[in-house]
């Protein structure tokens, strides 16, 4: 997991600027199949009924977040949002009309994995941050969604060089979560998990 503490310009789902502010953000690395989507998302809504997950590339009006009824439902811009924590969300709406949800601080990034080829997992991302303008609930409610997720997956996973080439000297690597369906499939070899052109293996 990635912590900064930086001022830092956020940008909307399809790369508009959005304000610049001093945030402490941290991410992690996520390798997640539907099914282990649909588990964390159990989780999360177990201990926060009121929980809402957003497609956050579909806005079509800023007064109605595109909420949906399951994370796999969203594409590949999602958000978890908890309403009762912020009761409001102020999407960003271009000149040309185009309308940008908040990617993280009243909301925590979900950018979902893709399938590249159908036996190659793409590397996705969760992303959280807290500025002065949110609450400590906002704070609470991130690290427990975030201990959600770390239970839910594991980062036992090895740096095995590129996807272009065969399987090199294995490095550990921890900078990952692998949902449990997604190692279990990479254990038997039926699904390739990657980053970009790295591959990863089961440690």
């Amino acid at each position: 997991m990635v912590r900064v503490q930086t001022m830092k310009v956020f940008f909307g789902a399809r790369g508009t600027p959005q304000k610049a502010m001093a945030v402490v953000t941290k991410r992690i690395e996520v390798l997640l199949l539907p099914v282990d989507e649909k588990r964390i998302e159990q989780a999360i809504l177990d201990q926060f009924p009121g929980v809402k997950l957003l497609d956050n590339g579909e806005w079509s009006s800023v007064s109605e977040p595109p909420v949906r009824s399951s994370i796999t439902k969203c594409g590949k811009f999602a958000a978890i949002w908890n309403p009762k924590v912020m009761p409001a969300l102020t999407p960003t709406v271009r000149a040309n009309g185009v309308i940008d949800g908040p990617q993280v601080g009243p909301v925590v990034q979900w950018i979902r994995c893709q399938a590249r080829t159908p036996n190659i997992l793409d590397a996705g991302r969760w992303a959280a941050s807290n500025d002065t303008d949110h609450e400590p609930e906002m704070v609470g409610f991130v690290q427990a969604v975030w201990k959600i997720l770390m239970r839910q997956t594991t980062n036992k996973l090895v740096r095995a060089g590129s996807l272009d080439f065969p399987p090199q000297r294995n490095v550990i690597e921890r900078g990952f979560r692998v949902g449990p369906e997604a190692l279990r499939r990479a254990q038997s070899g039926e699904l390739v998990l990657a980053s970009n052109s790295m591959r990863l293996l089961p440690e």
